[in-house]
């Protein structure tokens, strides 16, 4: 029997995170070798990577790392990963659930989970992590912003409208929507101009917005919302992966005599 892969999944949450260290051999049989769990802070990785190598010298074989991409919980791990070059891939929750799914699967938890994600990685080769450029990470923070204050001055708007419209009306809480929606609007504008100042000052982002903006209808606010949550289109090779994972590809349902419903994923 030769060893070809030994892979470590991990389920990542706000505090801590699970782990599964699992091989794969010659005749495609996925075992689970060790299993533990480690806090989400500097002090959990350092030994997490003490625990990796205590685990994994024994067989003598590449070691590769596969966690979701669970908010912002995971990118401290990432990092620290990345920068003790290991192979790290993060996926998407979808595509881990689903994968989960197929293997039968039915109970979940972080064990459960971080064992789902070590076997994903003993049998897929999937895609090396690749850390967001600094800019990039500003202008995802930015534009996310941007986002939930758009949000905020609209359920605003519809609760002073909802005021203004009852039988009895009070000036000094109208007032009070009033100041709130313009402070938004204010600070709307300041993010919307720090959109514009990280786009200029990055030659490379820059670059990608005068190619794509020639676009019709597409604005650079717009554009940007799309670059930042797409890491500048790094992982993408093609455009038919962005209409994937922007969730506008096609489904075909047909099986035989049966022609079902064409729809977007």
């Amino acid at each position: 029997m030769t060893l070809l892969k030994c892979a470590i999944g991990i389920d990542i949450s706000k505090d801590k995170f699970d782990v599964c260290l699992s091989i794969i051999d010659d005749r495609q049989a996925v075992n689970v070798k060790a299993q533990s769990s480690f806090l989400n802070n500097k002090n959990g990785f350092v030994k997490f990577w003490t625990w990796t190598i205590k685990n994994a010298k024994k067989f003598n074989t590449p070691v590769t790392y596969l966690m979701e991409a669970t908010g912002i919980y995971y990118e401290q791990l990432a990092w620290f990963l990345h920068i003790e070059n290991a192979q790290v891939s993060v996926i998407i929750p979808n595509k881990a659930k689903k994968y989960k799914d197929a293997l039968g699967l039915k109970s979940k938890n972080d064990s459960i989970d971080a064992k789902g994600l070590a076997q994903m990685s003993c049998e897929q080769n999937i895609v090396l992590w690749k850390p967001i450029s600094k800019n990039l990470y500003n202008l995802r923070l930015v534009t996310r912003q941007l986002q939930n204050i758009g949000e905020q001055i609209t359920v605003f708007k519809n609760q002073l409208h909802a005021l203004r419209i009852g039988i009895y009306r009070d000036k000094v809480i109208e007032k009070m929507y009033e100041n709130q929606i313009n402070l938004f609007n204010k600070n709307k504008a300041v993010l919307e101009n720090k959109v514009k100042d990280v786009i200029k000052n990055d030659p490379v982002l820059c670059s990608k917005f005068d190619k794509v903006c020639k676009i019709k209808g597409l604005g650079i606010l717009s554009l940007a919302n799309i670059v930042a949550e797409t890491d500048g289109f790094a992982a993408f090779e093609s455009a038919s992966q962005l209409v994937s994972y922007a969730g506008y590809d096609i489904v075909e349902n047909q099986s035989g005599k049966k022609s079902g419903k064409t729809k977007i994923s």
